[in-house]
């Protein structure tokens, strides 16, 4: 069990679940982390849902260092589930009308995520901006968007192999382009991902099978 404080903009220090000094993740960051030419500092850790492609909210435990972005089971701190690396986010979608957020990485696959409160949700966009802009030097973009979810704004994994890397790229581009620009992702049908999910086993054996590729609308929305 995991003990957390309430209240998360009453403390300097963001690591609220003390994984700075738990041996397991320790461990874990000695083994999976970026530790040339300095290990990794972890500067937020804290709770919260991370809510899958089919629509179902996990607890998991965020932590983010200085380096890297870690998703891991609140049971299971010894290993992380997904590890992304602070300069591959593009941007942070979040909703003005829920607690859902959406962390791009158009280079990979996004994640989606719901925090307890509003507190929660700015500490964490607000860290991710101040350790993006120091590793990069960039700003990094927070799109705010109108609809109380962001699954409009999240390519899942399962999605991200429909996509080609040139619009994978081109996708990129319009998440850093301007920080007031709204996007829009096609989203796919279930039959679609099956399709695309049978096309990657069988792995094309059949002569003149064509890999399916399906083009994201990379254009802004409308006003």
């Amino acid at each position: 069990y995991i003990q957390e404080s309430n209240n998360m903009s009453s403390h300097h220090d963001r690591d609220y679940l003390k994984l700075r000094n738990d041996k397991n993740v320790k461990k874990m960051l000695k083994k999976v982390g970026d530790n040339y030419p300095s290990p990794e500092v972890i500067s937020l850790s804290t709770q919260l849902l991370k809510i899958n492609r089919k629509g179902k909210e996990q607890k998991r435990v965020l932590m983010i260092t200085n380096k890297a972005i870690y998703n891991i089971k609140p049971n299971k701190l010894g290993s992380c589930q997904r590890r992304i690396n602070l300069g591959a986010v593009a941007s942070v979608t979040a909703s003005l009308k829920s607690q859902e957020f959406t962390i791009n990485v158009p280079t990979e696959y996004d994640y989606r995520y719901k925090s307890t409160d509003q507190s929660q949700k700015n500490e964490i966009i607000s860290t991710l901006c101040q350790l993006f802009g120091k590793l990069t030097g960039l700003k990094l973009n927070v799109h705010k968007i109108s609809q109380s979810t962001t699954v409009e704004h999240t390519v899942t994994k399962v999605e991200a192999k429909l996509i080609t890397q040139e619009d994978k790229y081109k996708r990129r581009q319009k998440l850093t382009a301007s920080a007031d620009m709204i996007y829009q992702t096609r989203k796919y049908t279930e039959e679609e991902i099956e399709y695309a999910r049978e096309d990657y086993m069988t792995d094309h054996e059949e002569a003149g099978s064509e890999p399916k590729v399906i083009s994201i609308n990379l254009a802004p929305a409308k006003k």
